[in-house]
């Protein structure tokens, strides 16, 4: 596990996080393409907690999006309508500081590749933080 590193002014953590299209997360998508409208996470789904819990990553790769007006309501975008259908590739795995994308793999990903992927390659807290890198080492930007 690499040495985390802080912001000198404020304390905050300044590691970058790596996140896979693990089929976990596609599953969840696939869970509530039926959706045509803005819908509830809570109250129009039935995800598990664990789904529930990690369903926002899927805005990482901008296959879902948050409703502007009303809080809790999410949306299918139409990059994630074209990955349901198969007519595009995403990248497998992203990087996020912040809740922002700040490096991202050249491996491409279909949506019918992640059928073939172990279900259980999303992380645990362990292996989450052995990904962890510093975005910055200290030195302000």
């Amino acid at each position: 596990m690499s040495d985390k590193a802080y912001c000198p002014t404020c304390g905050q953590s300044t590691d970058k996080n790596k996140h896979n299209l693990a089929r976990m997360l596609a599953t969840i998508l696939m869970s509530v393409q039926d959706f045509t409208v803005p819908f509830h996470l809570q109250k129009d789904t039935n995800l598990t907690k664990n789904q529930y819990n990690n369903f926002q990553k899927l805005r990482y790769w901008e296959l879902v999006s948050n409703h502007d007006v009303d809080s809790g309501y999410w949306y299918i975008t139409d990059r994630g309508r074209k990955f349901l259908n198969g007519e595009i590739k995403i990248p497998y795995w992203v990087q996020t500081f912040n809740k922002r994308i700040v490096g991202w793999s050249d491996e491409r990903i279909s949506v019918q590749d992640c059928s073939n992927i172990a279900t259980n390659t999303y992380k645990k807290k362990p292996e989450y933080l052995d990904d962890q890198e510093p975005f910055f080492n200290g030195e302000l930007l």
